[in-house]
Protein backbone atom coordinates (compact mmCIF):
# COMPACT_ATOMS: atom_id res chain seq x y z
CA UNK A 1 0.00 0.00 0.00
CA UNK A 2 0.77 3.34 -0.75
CA UNK A 3 2.42 5.74 2.08
CA UNK A 4 0.92 9.14 0.91
CA UNK A 5 -2.31 9.94 -0.76
CA UNK A 6 -2.34 12.54 -3.00
CA UNK A 7 -4.35 15.92 -3.48
CA UNK A 8 -4.99 17.73 -6.19
CA UNK A 9 -4.31 21.05 -6.49
CA UNK A 10 -5.84 21.39 -9.75
CA UNK A 11 -4.15 24.30 -12.19
CA UNK A 12 -6.03 27.28 -10.35
CA UNK A 13 -3.73 26.38 -6.97
CA UNK A 14 -5.61 26.73 -4.08
CA UNK A 15 -6.49 29.65 -2.11
CA UNK A 16 -4.30 28.48 0.80
CA UNK A 17 -1.39 26.91 1.52
CA UNK A 18 -2.10 23.25 0.54
CA UNK A 19 -0.39 19.97 0.61
CA UNK A 20 -0.11 17.88 -2.33
CA UNK A 21 -0.46 14.86 -0.40
CA UNK A 22 -1.39 13.68 3.63
CA UNK A 23 -0.23 10.49 4.87
CA UNK A 24 -2.21 7.59 3.77
CA UNK A 25 -2.82 6.07 7.29
CA UNK A 26 -4.67 9.66 7.67
CA UNK A 27 -7.39 9.40 5.25
CA UNK A 28 -7.49 5.16 5.19
CA UNK A 29 -9.84 5.10 8.54
CA UNK A 30 -12.72 7.15 6.21
CA UNK A 31 -12.69 4.48 3.23
CA UNK A 32 -16.94 4.13 3.99
CA UNK A 33 -16.94 7.78 2.98
CA UNK A 34 -14.95 7.65 0.10
CA UNK A 35 -17.04 5.21 -0.91
CA UNK A 36 -20.20 6.92 -0.24
CA UNK A 37 -19.09 10.04 -1.76
CA UNK A 38 -17.43 8.73 -4.68
CA UNK A 39 -18.45 5.37 -5.56
CA UNK A 40 -14.74 4.04 -5.44
CA UNK A 41 -11.88 2.91 -2.96
CA UNK A 42 -9.18 5.11 -1.65
CA UNK A 43 -6.82 3.03 -3.60
CA UNK A 44 -8.67 3.26 -7.13
CA UNK A 45 -8.91 7.70 -6.34
CA UNK A 46 -5.17 7.46 -5.43
CA UNK A 47 -4.46 5.81 -8.99
CA UNK A 48 -7.08 8.11 -10.51
CA UNK A 49 -4.90 11.36 -9.22
CA UNK A 50 -6.48 11.50 -5.36
CA UNK A 51 -8.90 14.17 -4.31
CA UNK A 52 -9.44 17.80 -4.34
CA UNK A 53 -8.99 19.58 -1.29
CA UNK A 54 -12.14 19.99 -0.08
CA UNK A 55 -13.17 16.22 -1.15
CA UNK A 56 -10.63 14.91 1.18
CA UNK A 57 -11.49 17.32 4.29
CA UNK A 58 -15.59 16.01 3.51
CA UNK A 59 -14.35 12.44 2.94
CA UNK A 60 -12.31 13.02 6.65
CA UNK A 61 -15.36 15.03 8.15
CA UNK A 62 -17.67 12.61 7.29
CA UNK A 63 -19.70 15.36 5.25
CA UNK A 64 -22.18 13.91 2.26
CA UNK A 65 -20.09 15.28 -1.17
CA UNK A 66 -23.56 16.80 -2.63
CA UNK A 67 -22.17 20.00 -3.87
CA UNK A 68 -24.38 21.26 -7.11
CA UNK A 69 -22.50 24.65 -7.63
CA UNK A 70 -19.08 26.26 -7.05
CA UNK A 71 -17.57 25.84 -3.25
CA UNK A 72 -16.87 28.84 -1.31
CA UNK A 73 -13.56 30.10 -0.69
CA UNK A 74 -14.26 29.80 3.23
CA UNK A 75 -14.77 25.82 2.47
CA UNK A 76 -11.95 25.39 0.56
CA UNK A 77 -9.63 27.85 2.88
CA UNK A 78 -10.89 25.47 5.69
CA UNK A 79 -10.10 22.13 4.22
CA UNK A 80 -6.67 23.40 2.96
CA UNK A 81 -5.99 24.45 6.58
CA UNK A 82 -7.15 20.87 7.75
CA UNK A 83 -4.91 19.16 5.73
CA UNK A 84 -2.06 20.75 6.27
CA UNK A 85 -2.68 20.76 9.63
CA UNK A 86 -2.33 17.20 8.81
CA UNK A 87 0.92 16.95 7.57
CA UNK A 88 2.53 19.20 10.26
CA UNK A 89 0.96 16.44 12.87
CA UNK A 90 2.60 14.13 11.45
CA UNK A 91 5.88 15.70 11.09
CA UNK A 92 5.84 16.99 14.34
CA UNK A 93 5.18 13.48 15.70
CA UNK A 94 8.08 11.88 13.62
CA UNK A 95 10.41 13.97 15.15
CA UNK A 96 9.47 13.06 18.70
CA UNK A 97 9.80 9.54 17.36
CA UNK A 98 13.37 10.58 16.16
CA UNK A 99 14.24 11.89 19.61
CA UNK A 100 12.64 9.27 21.75
CA UNK A 101 14.70 6.93 19.29
CA UNK A 102 17.66 8.27 19.92
CA UNK A 103 17.62 8.87 23.72
CA UNK A 104 17.06 5.02 23.85
CA UNK A 105 20.05 4.39 21.91
CA UNK A 106 22.11 6.13 23.95
CA UNK A 107 20.74 5.18 27.14
CA UNK A 108 19.20 1.83 26.45
CA UNK A 109 21.64 -0.95 25.14
CA UNK A 110 19.09 -3.99 25.61
CA UNK A 111 16.58 -3.24 23.72
CA UNK A 112 13.97 -6.36 23.34
CA UNK A 113 13.65 -7.68 19.88
CA UNK A 114 9.61 -5.97 19.57
CA UNK A 115 10.89 -2.83 20.41
CA UNK A 116 14.21 -3.00 17.76
CA UNK A 117 12.00 -4.10 15.23
CA UNK A 118 9.25 -1.21 15.85
CA UNK A 119 12.62 1.61 15.99
CA UNK A 120 13.56 0.02 12.57
CA UNK A 121 10.30 0.01 11.08
CA UNK A 122 9.98 4.00 12.13
CA UNK A 123 13.54 4.70 10.76
CA UNK A 124 12.95 3.34 7.25
CA UNK A 125 9.37 5.01 6.98
CA UNK A 126 11.13 8.16 7.99
CA UNK A 127 13.86 7.46 5.33
CA UNK A 128 11.12 7.21 3.27
CA UNK A 129 8.86 9.83 4.13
Amino acid sequence: MMERFPIMVGYQGTPAPCPSWIPWDAIAPYEGHALENHEQTLERLAERGGLDPVEAYFVMTGRRWTVSGPISRETEIEACQFLDKIVRDQQRLRTDLRLAIKYLKEHDNNFNFVVQQFIERVEKEDREF
